[in-house]
């Protein structure tokens, strides 16, 4: 993958140190000759996922962020097009849950948590990423990671679905508006995935196949970040080069239903 004059993409990954995050950064330094930049809140937790893709490739660097910040996100943009010129693909992967709980057993402090990262987090991004991309006059790619909590119904998921609603609302209007300057947008949307996030959610291990969720999974398991990185890394190719505000889902059947 090369961008328009033939030299190495500078790929964003934010909420690239861990999860589905870490899955896509890994992904494009083992395929391409591109510069990857991962972000994330925790610097040490960033450090240890930066010094672990760098066993793949060098050209991979932390940058310490707070997608809820406008200052933080602008910072960060500006500091990787003075180093490396452009942003040619961003994945969007940073996201918060809840705790397993009714609508009306949630707090006021866990809507605006969810909400602030999943949806407000998900904007500022696409605002500046989007803002780069139209100073580069080539566009780029932005592939944000839903859910398929934001087709569906969660039960006792309220609140990050209607977070994950929303995200797919702003994606697809967002592609709407700036497909016309060469910009792709679009979603990669999830099912269960074996992620730190999903095992606090489900309350099992790691190495845990979970009978329980595994029974509503058509495929009948749960996925791993590789298969969601493979699916972000297609996205932003040029075999998807017509694909603008879709989102492709990556769930094994989950959104089907039991």
């Amino acid at each position: 993958m090369r961008n328009h004059e033939g030299t190495r993409q500078v790929v964003l990954v934010i909420g690239g140190n861990s999860g589905i995050g870490k899955g896509v950064a890994k992904k494009f330094l083992e395929n391409t000759g591109n510069q990857v930049i991962i972000t994330g809140t925790n610097l040490q937790k960033g450090m240890d996922a930066q010094g672990e893709l760098r066993q793949i490739s060098e050209h991979v660097e932390f940058h310490q962020m707070d997608v809820r910040r406008a200052s933080d996100v602008k910072k960060v943009i500006k500091e990787i097009v003075h180093q490396y010129g452009s942003i040619d693909v961003a994945c969007n992967c940073a996201g918060v849950e809840h705790r397993f709980a009714s609508m009306i057993e949630l707090e006021e402090e866990e809507f605006d948590q969810v909400m602030n990262v999943n949806l407000k987090g998900a904007w500022l991004c696409m605002k500046y990423e989007i803002k780069q991309m139209m100073r580069q006059r080539y566009g780029g790619s932005i592939i944000n990671i839903s859910s398929v909590s934001g087709l569906k119904t969660t039960p006792n998921g309220s609140i990050y679905s209607a977070s994950k609603h929303a995200l797919e609302g702003l994606t697809k209007t967002a592609a709407h508006e700036y497909a016309r300057f060469g910009i792709r947008i679009n979603n990669v949307t999830p099912g269960l995935v074996q992620t730190p996030m999903a095992n606090r959610v489900l309350g099992v291990s790691e190495d845990s196949s979970d009978e329980l969720s595994n029974k509503y999974i058509p495929a009948g398991r749960m996925a791993n970040t590789d298969e969601m990185a493979e699916a972000v890394f297609w996205m932003a190719s040029k075999h998807a080069s017509y694909i603008i505000g879709h989102s492709l889902v990556v769930d094994g059947g989950l959104a089907l239903g039991r």
